[in-house]
């Protein structure tokens, strides 16, 4: 059983991330994910059967108006701490620009791309999430 709390990186006094999405994903086609209390503890099963054969996974954590984290670990590690509290960082917010001028160009806005290895990771869990 893996659990912690999803905390909000800000200063001041510490706040957890209600609803924030946590999720694990294995070295095997199989994801789990599970969702914040409202003090932003939460809890998720990931099954022995399927955590034995994966050396690591990828834990990540999201929230409205916060970026996404991820990172592997080690389930060795894992099994001997299994309190993960995962600190997210607020979105940045987008600073006032002055009206453009008659002179100023219009500069192209990049596409967004999403990496091959989380199309994969989508498209193995895809079938997990239709059967909810």
């Amino acid at each position: 059983m893996l659990t912690g709390q999803v905390l909000a990186a800000v200063p001041g006094p510490v706040a957890g991330v209600p609803g924030a999405e946590v999720r694990a994903v294995l070295c095997l086609p199989r994801g789990y994910i599970t969702w914040a209390e409202a003090d932003g503890s939460y809890e998720l099963l990931l099954p022995g059967l399927y955590l034995n054969q994966c050396a690591t996974l990828t834990l990540s954590a999201s929230g409205a108006g916060y970026q996404r984290i991820e990172f592997e670990v080690a389930v060795a590690e894992l099994r001997a701490n299994p309190v993960r509290n995962l600190a997210l960082a607020p979105e940045p917010t987008p600073t006032p620009t002055a009206s453009p001028s008659a002179s100023a160009t219009a500069t192209p806005i990049a596409t967004p791309t999403v990496s091959p290895t989380l199309q994969r990771r989508w498209l193995l869990l895809l079938p997990m999430i239709r059967r909810w």
